[in-house]
């Protein structure tokens, strides 16, 4: 019954979708059957290629997500990720000697922390850990240029917005306490944070 009920709900809405994005889907459905195709004693296994071309599907139409049947759509958004976080490793391998040059050029002192020990460095691996709990878990990055913005984005919520313990609850940037008038909300990034001010 519920499989009848969506089948007649994707058939009312095809009409609405663009062209694109039909054949963003049925581009999925296609290379889904290439894979079950190539099955080896019942074992689905993707290759490289296979991992790619769902990746990029997803991220040009997200909606293709709803088309997925073999892989579960969590599973796409992990392997964006693992792609994501593999090319900032392979950038850090690349351009980490120059980054270091231009540190040392601005009179920036490093202190390097031993490999796989974050607890020697506190206070950044905190920050870290506050951008990617409250912000990053929760998004998918499309290029540089957005995680830039997404990042600025997160910087204003964390020094003007944020409550923070160690400040007794207030923001690094003085706030003036609003005593009248009716609460209003104002999304932050993206609606993923919320900042509740009196208009």
């Amino acid at each position: 019954m519920i499989a009848q009920i969506c089948f007649i709900w994707s058939v009312s809405t095809t009409p609405f979708k663009s062209n694109r994005q039909l054949e963003a889907e049925n581009a999925a459905l296609r290379h889904q059957l290439v894979v079950l195709q190539r099955k080896v004693r019942g074992r689905i296994e993707f290759t490289n290629g296979d991992r790619l071309f769902f990746i990029l599907l997803y991220r040009w139409f997200s909606s293709v997500l709803k088309a997925m049947m073999i892989v579960r759509p969590e599973t796409v958004v992990r392997w964006h990720r693992a792609g994501f976080r593999r090319y900032w490793r392979w950038n850090d391998r690349i351009y980490g000697n120059v980054a270091q040059h231009r540190i040392r050029a601005m009179g920036i002192r490093d202190k390097p922390i031993a490999p796989a020990s974050p607890w020697q460095n506190g206070f950044a691996e905190r920050l870290i850990g506050s951008i990617r709990r409250e912000c990053l878990d929760h998004l998918v990055v499309l290029n540089e240029a957005h995680l830039r913005r997404i990042l600025q984005s997160y910087a204003e919520y964390y020094n003007e917005v944020r409550t923070h313990r160690s400040l007794d609850k207030d923001a690094p940037s003085f706030r003036a306490v609003q005593r009248a008038g009716t609460i209003v909300s104002q999304a932050i990034i993206g609606g993923l944070h919320h900042h509740y001010i009196r208009g």
